[in-house]
């Protein structure tokens, strides 16, 4: 029998023999050196051959969780060098990351692939060490977005401006009582509250702000668990032709045009006398004593392209799962629409009503679930802003309307299974009714 080899067959079978072996160099060395005290984990060639199978099925977090029942709340493993520590509960998470004995340990950060290859070799904000650099970047961070004081009203009235928007659209839906295709709507609203905030104002076309979220599942798709686990043990795989290669050239190409949008066209019209969004605040921050460092265009490229794929995938995520969850628990619907009807009235929802509407605040806690913004010194230093944005969109849509199933298709699972594989899991696209509140239909 003849074998005709395409050179596409060759290259994945050398690379697939080639990734085996490093990882099995790599875990042989590491069982040489184990030492006592490690917490229990996989081992060997099982975990080995259990890692390489989960990568290529795309399901490395489902071996985890099957991991973590096994080994309990804490467990080690040495992926092709990489070692690998995971906790698996939240009381242990605590201790770890913000308890005394432990914070100070547990701030820093190494290295990882996505953080060198995306972000200019570390020079983000997230995967970076725990140093005066890092903390420099987090206060300019709050400085831009300030919210606290008039800072608060400025954000209120962004997201009011984009809800208002939001609101209008929907109405035109519901006048013609067609299902609303909600994945898009709100994405639409989120990217240009995120760019206003980044720019100073919404982006000039449609396309620019596409270009940027083309850019954030980019890299939401390179940093996920089956991609990444194996570029950090195996990085020369990003040369080879196949998932991993694809995978590394899409956030290159993508990364130019979302860089040119965030901030060389900011950098170009800049005026320190008039600070339009966070790009300005960093660009005038450059002239600061102890922000030299700012000087490097990478730092300030690094922070603003991270931020959005940090905010912009998190909150669309929270959000589509919040009323994908909604959708099947119309009970739940009902309590919170009967606390917005108790506390606000026809008056829009402020920041500040989060600390009364403790129902609502709860639903959304819940469909968070986990420390999702982290904990200790190096916890997201977005999470009011997300969490108020996500509040607000809740609040406002279901004031008005009464969220119900598609007429024309089966409503989608919002089991956690049925979510797009990325490192932020996203929501499948879906449709709902929306019915304006008492309306006799």
């Amino acid at each position: 029998m003849n074998l005709d080899w395409s050179p596409t067959t060759s290259y994945l079978l050398y690379s697939c023999v080639a990734l085996a072996v490093t990882f099995l160099f790599h875990t042989i060395l590491s069982m040489k050196s184990r030492k006592l005290n490690q917490p229990p984990g996989p081992r060997g060639l099982s975990c080995i051959v259990q890692l390489l199978r989960a990568s290529w099925n795309e399901s490395v977090p489902e071996l985890a969780f099957t991991w973590a029942k096994t080994y309990g709340p804490i467990m080690y493993f040495n992926a092709g060098g990489t070692k690998f520590c995971y906790l698996n509960t939240p009381e242990l998470s605590r201790l770890v990351l913000a308890g005394e004995d432990y914070r100070a340990l547990t701030s820093d950060r190494v290295g990882n692939f996505v953080s060198k290859f995306t972000w200019y070799d570390g020079k983000d904000l997230f995967f970076t060490k725990f140093d005066v650099i890092q903390r420099k970047k987090r206060k300019l961070f709050h400085r831009g977005v300030a919210l606290y004081g008039d800072g608060v009203e400025k954000f209120e009235a962004i997201v009011g401006g984009e809800l208002d928007l939001v609101l209008e659209h929907l109405d035109k839906m519901a006048s013609t009582g067609q299902d609303v295709q909600m994945d898009q709507v709100l994405s639409e609203a989120l990217k240009n509250i995120l760019v206003i905030l980044i720019n100073g104002e919404k982006p000039s076309c449609p396309e620019d702000a596409d270009a940027i979220v083309e850019y954030d599942l980019a890299v939401n798709k390179l940093a996920s668990e089956d991609i990444h686990l194996v570029l950090m043990a195996a990085p020369w795989m990003r040369y080879l032709p196949g998932r991993y290669k694809r995978a590394c050239d899409k956030v290159i190409e993508t990364r130019e045009k979302a860089e040119r949008i965030m901030f060389s066209k900011m950098k170009e019209t800049f005026d320190p006398k008039n600070l339009r969004g966070l790009t300005d605040v960093f660009l005038k921050s450059r002239e600061e004593p102890g922000y030299e460092f700012l000087k490097d265009d990478q730092h300030i490229k690094g922070v603003l392209t991270m931020l959005f794929f940090a905010a912009h995938l998190t909150s669309r995520a929270t959000l589509l799962n919040t009323f994908l969850i909604l959708l099947h628990h119309p009970d739940v619907t009902a309590n919170i629409q009967d606390e917005i009807d108790r506390v606000l009235g026809d008056r829009p929802a402020k920041v500040e009503d989060r600390q009364i509407m403790h129902y609502t605040e709860a639903v959304i806690l819940e469909v968070l679930r986990l420390l999702s913004f982290g904990i200790g010194n190096r916890m997201c230093p977005g999470e009011v802003f997300a969490r108020s944005r996500v509040f607000l969109f809740v609040t406002r849509i279901l004031q008005r309307y009464d969220v119900m199933p598609p007429k024309s298709e089966p409503l989608v699972s919002c089991h956690p299974d049925n979510r797009v594989k990325m490192l932020v899991r996203q929501t499948p696209p879906f449709r709902c009714q929306l019915v304006p509140r008492g309306s006799p239909n």
